[in-house]
């Protein structure tokens, strides 16, 4: 499905991260992208252990997730003006799995690629956005 961002240009670019009692324990477990016609996609881990899965979705992301409580949180961060860029037209898009790493990057007209790792508990993830 993520062939059919190719092309698109991305407004928006938030992360859902997870914070377990106070702690951050994963920087990205979902990727939501806004296009310029108002639509949303994510991208999101389709099990622990598995790679990242993409679906458009029908409304704008919640704030927070509804399995917020006080010991975990699943804030949402501005990718963009955390990395001081901004989005623009979809280049490419993919997945990939290394070992228990699942990669996903997006290449943007620009040249910039955003980057999101993903490690099965108690593994870790990280968002970069890597510029030429």
């Amino acid at each position: 499905m993520a062939h059919e961002l190719v092309d698109s240009h991305c407004t928006r670019v938030l992360a859902r991260e997870y914070f377990l009692l106070g702690a951050c324990q994963a920087e990205v477990e979902a990727l939501h992208l806004e296009l310029a016609d108002g639509r949303w996609y994510r991208f999101a881990i389709d099990a622990p252990g598995g790679g990242w899965r993409g679906e458009w979705l029908t409304d704008a992301p919640p704030a927070g997730a509804a399995e917020d409580d006080a010991e975990s949180r699943h804030p949402l961060v501005d990718v963009a003006a955390h990395f001081g860029r901004q989005p623009a037209r979809i280049e490419r898009v993919s997945t990939r799995r290394l070992g228990k790493l699942a990669e996903l990057v997006i290449e943007f007209h620009d040249g910039s690629r955003l980057v999101a790792h993903h490690r099965p508990p108690p593994g870790a993830s990280s968002l970069v956005w890597v510029t030429h």
